[in-house]
């Protein structure tokens, strides 16, 4: 009987730490997107060393970015030979975000393989 009690405990524990994980992982990464989202190159620049800044608009692209979790921008060389990126995300959260849900996945995996053996006769 205490065999059960404790498999269920370290069932829940995993269970626990699964939620835990994935709902940080979910605030930090809205909260990383949105930053990406708000602080967008057109705005708030920066412009990369070689981009050319003048009257009209070296921007060439914007899309959000996986890594670092933000927003990743194409410019216009000031050379005219092709194009610079810069990338505005925090590499921090980025890491804290992605750890997070690899923990929630472990988690998950785990708690699976727990119950299952738990079951067994």
């Amino acid at each position: 009987m205490r065999k059960r009690a404790g498999d269920l405990g370290v069932f829940a524990g995993l269970v626990g730490t699964a939620i835990l994980s994935l709902a940080l992982s979910a605030v930090f990464g809205v909260v990383a997107l949105g930053a990406g989202w708000k602080d967008r190159c057109s705005v708030y620049g920066p412009a990369p060393a070689g981009a050319h800044i003048g009257e009209r608009n070296s921007l060439l692209g914007e899309q959000r970015s996986w890594w670092p979790i933000g927003t990743a921008c194409e410019w216009r060389r000031a050379d005219g030979n092709g194009t610079v990126w810069s990338v505005n995300g925090s590499v921090d959260l980025s890491a804290a975000t992605y750890g997070l849900l690899l923990v929630a996945i472990a988690s998950t995996t785990a708690a699976v393989i727990s119950a299952s053996r738990r079951t067994d006769p």
